[in-house]
Order: structure tokens, then sequence, then C-alpha cells
């Protein structure tokens, strides 16, 4: 029989036109083969038939496929499929996956049935996925004489995969990987998905990828009947963020070592994996933005709503046993990671975590923050804010470093009635005039300095750029701490933080140098820096690299608006820091989290230098009109 044209009425008898109807279905059916080799569907009698006949078991699934239609844009199909005596008896292709249990036994019925009156008798006994299903489907096919019982169904499973890779022939590693259109199709409860919610908020708001590269896995182990799991942090790269747990750990090995190619790595994987990611709102579907508004789930921002991957799954589907899991995991991971209180009341203790241990640095981190700004009546924290944008004058630039170099020859003066040898002297005036030029440099001035400031000085600036004696380098300590005592007993300027780092540094000097010799694209140097950035991103000392509504947060490579922009968020979280600090907040996590939620208003709002255009328009119109590539961050 011919397939009608798409505008004549559809053979079915729906009284639709075709192409409202059953192409669709057809479409795929016909991409649908026999594990034989032969079509799905057709008539005549083929000579497995009496083998199928007389099996006394039937197996049935419906799974999802990852698919889309042109014509059927809005379709999420499913296939369902009867495999009997190693034979596929019969599959159909549903243009909409069915949504919980019920719908699934419906599905599982038709097919069934399907199959029933091609072959001309019923299964004594039917075979399906899953507990659930077994008891939906039970009452309905008994009337019928066949016995449904959930148990594992290899040739089944065989048969699915080798159709979907026929019927996804143009992108083979498709066929295992799957992806919920809704969560109700998870089948979760209201409640675990409320939870799942949770947990991704949290563990989004704490960034672990911070603190766990992605090529460290950790261990999971849990107290009930789910099995071991490796956990990987997804986020290190800058690029997708989340977790990914593996069934087998020579599957996380082999995509650290292996190709990039999609299909290779399936191919190769011995288990199955899952992963919880992030998406913008936008481009989740209809249904699932629906599904979170209507129940008001928590979500970190609106472009990080959560979202579950899985690859290999034996159940050919995300369900609510993996939503569970995932929430469990996200919850003890950022727990070991960043602490119980970055989880608050999701703590779940029946979660063992092992290779959470922080990174060693040649730092030890405080587990609570201290005000970092400067002290005493001359003191400015917001010096290094002003002389911006529209009221600057290029001549301010100048007027720094004059009133900077005017302070150092005080201090050169003050040193002159001091018992030190002259070389000690020359060494304390170099050292001093040395920092300030640097401090200048941010448009800012000694009333302004942070704990920030000596750390980048301390270990970046300072040993890449000085052009110093070794003497001088080496006094660089002692002339600090003459300096900055002489601040606070003349000047008025006090920083009660610097002792500490000053001695921080000799330790860290004495253990190896304090940064490598050299230009910033060079490996070691790259090392150097990205330890020390850790290190300041750690004492919350950074602002976040994220810009919600951009592409890629804020860039890399900055053109002169973003670059002042980048510079002034610098300033103004260090502002920020010591307002939260010293009101009483000293947590990290906490302290990181009210001053995320200033970034995020100063993002947002109109800035009086764009001329009403806001941070983050001035970095989407850059993302429009990138900068030339630097042939130097080529080279790095």
């Amino acid at each position: 029989m011919s397939r009608p044209n798409r505008n004549e009425p559809c053979p079915c008898g729906s009284g639709k036109k075709y192409k409202q109807c059953c192409q669709f279905r057809d479409r795929a059916v016909e991409r649908l083969l026999r594990l034989a080799g032969e079509p799905a569907t057709g008539g005549g009698e083929a000579p497995w038939d009496a083998a199928v006949r007389a099996a006394e078991v039937w197996e049935a699934d419906v799974v999802p496929v990852n698919i889309r239609f042109s014509d059927a844009p809005d379709a999420s199909p499913a296939l369902a499929t009867v495999v009997a005596a190693g034979f596929v008896v019969h599959g159909d292709v549903v243009q909409h996956r069915p949504v919980g249990v019920a719908a699934r036994a419906r599905a599982v019925a038709d097919v069934v049935q399907a199959a029933a009156r091609i072959m001309g008798v019923l299964p004594p006994a039917l075979h399906v996925r899953d507990a659930a299903l077994a008891e939906r489907l039970g009452p309905e096919l008994a009337p019928r004489g066949i016995r449904v019982a959930a148990a594992p169904m290899p040739e089944l499973d065989e048969a699915i995969v080798e159709s979907l890779q026929h019927l996804l022939k143009d992108d083979p590693a498709a066929g295992r990987v799957t992806s919920p259109d809704c969560w109700a199709e998870t089948e979760a409860s209201p409640a675990e998905l409320a939870g799942f919610h949770a947990a991704a908020a949290a563990f989004f708001r704490a960034r672990p990828w911070e603190r766990k590269d992605d090529d460290e896995p950790l261990a999971l182990l849990y107290d009930d009947d789910l099995p071991p799991m490796v956990a990987v942090v997804m986020g290190g790269a800058g690029i997708d963020f989340g977790l990914a747990l593996y069934s087998e750990m020579d599957d996380f090995a082999s995509l650290q070592v292996g190709s990039e190619d999609a299909y290779e790595h399936l191919r190769r994987m011995r288990g199955w994996a899952v992963t919880a990611s992030y998406e913008d709102r936008r481009r989740l579907s209809r249904a699932m933005q629906r599904e979170v508004a209507g129940a008001g789930w928590e979500v970190a921002s609106s472009d990080a709503y959560p979202m579950v991957l899985g690859l290999r799954l034996p159940e050919f589907r995300v369900t609510a046993r993996h939503v569970r899991m995932l929430t469990r995991s996200m919850v003890a991971v950022t727990a070991a990671l960043c602490g119980p209180a970055a989880v608050a009341e999701l703590a779940d203790p029946r979660v063992e975590v092992f290779g959470a241990e922080p990174r060693r640095t040649i730092w030890e981190v405080p587990a609570e923050l201290h005000p970092i700004g400067p002290e005493g009546p001359n003191a400015d924290p917001r010096a290094a804010l002003r002389g911006r944008w529209a009221a600057f004058d290029p001549m301010d630039l100048d007027r720094i470093f004059r009133a900077e170099d005017a302070r150092v020859e005080r201090f050169a003066a003050w040193l002159e009635t001091q018992p030190l040898s002259k070389a000690a002297r020359r060494r304390h005036a170099r050292n001093a005039r040395s920092w300030s030029s640097a401090v200048a440099g941010n448009a800012a001035t000694a009333a302004a300095a942070t704990e920030y400031d000596l750390r980048d000085y301390l270990y970046d600036w300072f040993p890449r750029k000085s052009m110093a004696a070794k003497d001088v380098k080496k006094a660089l300590p002692d002339s600090l701490r003459a300096f900055f005592a002489w601040l606070a007993a003349h000047e008025g300027i006090h920083y009660p933080w610097a002792p500490s780092v000053l001695d921080e540094f000799e330790r860290v000097r004495d253990e190896r140098d304090p940064a490598p010799d050299g230009m910033f694209w060079e490996e070691e140097v790259m090392d150097w820096r990205s330890e020390l950035w850790d290190d300041l991103d750690a004492r919350v000392m950074l602002p976040d690299a994220d810009l919600p509504g951009t592409e890629d947060g804020w860039p890399g490579e900055m053109n002169g608006e973003v670059a002042e922009l980048r510079e002034e968020l610098q300033r103004l979280w260090l502002v920020w820091y010591d307002e939260v600090v010293r009101a009483g907040t000293r947590e990290p996590e906490a302290v990181r989290a009210l001053l995320l939620a200033r970034q995020r208003a100063w993002e947002a709002t109109p800035h009086a230098g764009l001329d009403g255009r806001t941070p983050r328009d001035a970095v989407l119109q850059q993302e429009a009109d990138p900068p030339a590539p630097n042939p130097l961050f080529e080279r790095a």
C-alpha cells in the first residue's frame, strides 16, 4: 500500500490530514529495522514467526528518542518496542514521550496489543523495565491472560540500542544520550524535584569547581542500595558547570586521555554516567519552564537552571532514582569542598565523599575573614574610585604619582634621622618608592591600599617587574615594615593586616622563590599566577567572573572600555568587602554571597560613564564586536 500524499486524509480514519496525523510516525517507523535487517512492519509470514508465537515471554518498553523533526518541532518522540524469541516483533514511534507511569503503561500496552494483532497470539508473560510499570500494567493485561513482571531484558536492550542506532544514523552517539523534556517525565515527586533544584542552586552558588579541578575525581559511597560512584566537578575551564557521576572509574579515565569524539567515548564506555549541569532558562523546553515557574523551585540565576543528561543509562531515560542520586551527591560534594554552611539544611550524612581534601598551596587561607582596607584618620578607601570616566582629568594620574612621590620623599627625609646605615636607608627608600608607584599605577593612593594590593605586589608585580638590585629585593619585607610604620605614625594611614602578610611572604620566600622571573605567557609564570589567583579568590578578594546575560562572562581580552569597567569592579569589590566584614559577617561564603548580590546590581545599573548603558551592555557590545586577538595571548 503506497503512502498517501501529505495533504490527503490520514488512512487511520482520524479525519485529519495525513501530515497532521500519522506522517510523523510513519517516517520514523520506516527507519526502524528488525535486528534481522528486515522492515519492522509489513505483511507476509516471516521465518521466525513460529518461534515468536511459541515464546513464553515477550519483552516490551518505551524509551525517549533524542531527535527532533522539522515538520513537528513540538514533538518529543519515544520508541516503543516488543521483542520475543530474540526478534523484534513490533516497533513504533510515539510522537510524544509518555509522561508518568500511567502513560508509560498505556504506551507499552498499545505496542503489545499491536504486536499481538500482527502475530495472532497473546504472550503468556510480559517482562517490563521496572516494578512501578509492572504494577500499573498488570491489572490491565491480567484479564487477557498475560502475567506482567519486572525483570532484566537483555534481548530487548540489544534491540533498542540497535534500533536507536538505525533511527539516529546521522548521529549514532545520540542513541545513548538522553535528557528529560519535562521534569514530570522522570516520575520524581514534587518534593524530590524541589530538593534537586535547591541542591543545584546551592552547588552553583558555592562554586566547588574553584576548589576541585575536573581531572581530580571524588569517590562517593551511599549508605543504601545506590552503587558507589565517581564524581567529577565540572567548571574549572569556565565553560560547563555542574557535577558528573560515573559508574565506572575507567570511563572517567578514558575521557581524560581518549578521543574528543562523542561517539568514540560512548563506544568505549563500560558503564553509565549522569550529569547535572546548568542552562539559560530560555533554552529549557516550554514544559520545563512552566514546571519550574509553577512550582516555584529554587534556581541560582536566570542562566543557571539545572538540567540532567544521561549517558548509556540502563533504563534509557532519566528516572527519579537519578534525580535523587544527583541531589544527594551535589549536597555531599558541596559540603565536603565548600563547608557545611554552603548547603545549610540540605546536608545529607548518608553520603561519604573521598578525595575532597582542599588543594594544598603554600598559603594558609583563614577560615574567618578580617578587614583588608586601610584605617586611620587619613584613610580613604574610595580614593581609587575617583578620577574615572566622565569626570576623569588626564592630569589626575600625574597628580597621584607626584603626591605619592612626595610622600616617599618625606619618608626618605625621616630615614635620615634614624640610626641606620646609608645602605639601609637607600634600600628602604627604593622599596617604598617601588611600592608607591605600583599603587599609584592603579589610580590609587596609600590612603586606599588594601591587603589585595600588597599580596598582588609581593607575589606578582615586584618579583617580575622590579629592576632592583638583589640587596634591595632581599630587604623588601623590612623596608615595607618601616614604611608602613611611618605611614601610621606620621601620615595617619594604618594597615593592620600588613605585618602578617609580610611575615608570610618571608616564609614563602624561604621555601621557594616568591614568583618565577619571566613574561606572563611563560608556563612557569602562568602556573604561579594561577596559584596566586586561586588563593586571592579563596580569600574572597576577587569579583565573580560570570556575567548573567552574556555569552562568556567577563572576557579575558577586553577593549579599553570593558577593561576600565573590570578595574572599577575590582576596586568596588574591595570596598564592599570591607563594609561587609566590618559589619560583622566573617564566614567566606556568606561574605561572597553578599558581595555577589552587590556585583549583580552594579552590572545591571546604568553607568554614569557609559551614557546610560550598563556594564553588562558594554560587555555585550564587545561580544558583538570583539577586539583583535592579542598575539601574546595566542602565544600563551
